[in-house]
């Protein structure tokens, strides 16, 4: 982090390669999208690069890189909306991508593809708030201090945010899966 906070390219670079599949995974969750999920992270990583100069010494890189990470989700998601304003056809909703790394998470732990297709559509009707504190606990695998870092709430929010974020999305899935 120091190297990189004085310019040296190839630290940043590893960086990038130690942050990128993390990033890539909550960016593909909160846009739904593969293609604007890579933007969107290529992005982040560029505007990290540029304000390195002003990264923290010893804050966590991760909660920062979050920040602006999401930013850039946030911007991708403006943009799309505004095209669609103006497009006669709408898009359909695809569902997020993550690049396979050998382990399972929680979307391949769902037993059957229209379980996970009723699973993505409970999520994305829940609020921004919900999705977002889901995707980085449940996606992201943060665990609860990280969260609190990069949302800069008190742990004890995060846990309260989190237990109402679950009942939700489980309010959602009980009718439809049976309260399985």
């Amino acid at each position: 982090l120091a190297r990189a906070r004085a310019g040296d390219r190839a630290s940043f670079e590893e960086l990038v390669r130690a942050y990128f599949r993390r990033a890539f995974g909550i960016a593909s969750v909160i846009v739904y999208d593969r293609e604007e999920a890579l933007d969107a992270t290529q992005e982040a990583f560029l505007r990290a690069w540029a304000s390195m100069p002003r990264f923290r010494p010893g804050e966590p890189f991760f909660p920062w890189l979050y920040r602006i990470l999401r930013n850039a989700c946030l911007r991708s998601i403006e943009k799309r909306t505004r095209a669609r304003a103006l497009s006669i056809h709408e898009e359909e909703g695809r569902a997020p991508i993550s690049i396979p790394d050998g382990r399972r998470g929680p979307v391949e732990e769902v037993s059957s593809e229209e379980t996970r297709r009723l699973f993505w559509e409970a999520y994305r009707e829940l609020p921004e708030n919900d999705r977002e504190i889901l995707a980085l606990r449940h996606f992201a695998e943060l665990p609860y201090g990280e969260i609190a870092s990069v949302l800069d709430i008190p742990v004890g929010t995060v846990m309260s945010r989190l237990f109402h974020a679950r009942r939700r999305l489980r309010e959602r899935l009980d009718p439809i899966l049976g309260g399985a």
